[in-house]
């Protein structure tokens, strides 16, 4: 019984922790606004970020979807598009932003993205 006790405790105190703090900031927006079942716009600004390479990710929260991948062009000013990213369900996404910069380093961050049917 208090090993049962001692599990839900430490259960409950990881569920509390903060989240995770981002590696950079991102602006994302899609066209069409808001997100809909199809194929979206991706728009994405890192004003923090020097050139980069960007890959986004987007995952739903429930088992059994594959993940979408998209390569992002540069448009200049930390700017870049996604011309046709799949949003192939309606629900909610979590859009993986994966920045690879031009020292070295690989940033991510998650981006909440609510996708309404059509």
């Amino acid at each position: 019984m208090c090993q049962a006790s001692a599990l839900a405790v430490c259960l409950l105190l990881s569920a509390c922790q903060p989240p995770k703090a981002r590696d950079f900031e991102v602006r994302l927006t899609t066209q069409p606004d808001p997100a809909r079942v199809g194929s979206a716009r991706m728009e994405l600004t890192l004003p923090d970020v020097p050139a980069a390479a960007i890959s986004l990710e987007g995952n739903m929260a429930h088992a059994g979807m594959a993940p979408v991948r998209a390569q992002a062009t540069p448009t200049g000013n930390g700017r870049y598009v996604v011309d046709a990213f799949p949003l192939n369900m309606a629900g909610s996404w979590v859009v993986t932003v994966t920045a690879r910069t031009d020292d070295g380093r690989t940033l991510t961050t998650d981006v909440p993205l609510e996708v309404f049917a059509p």
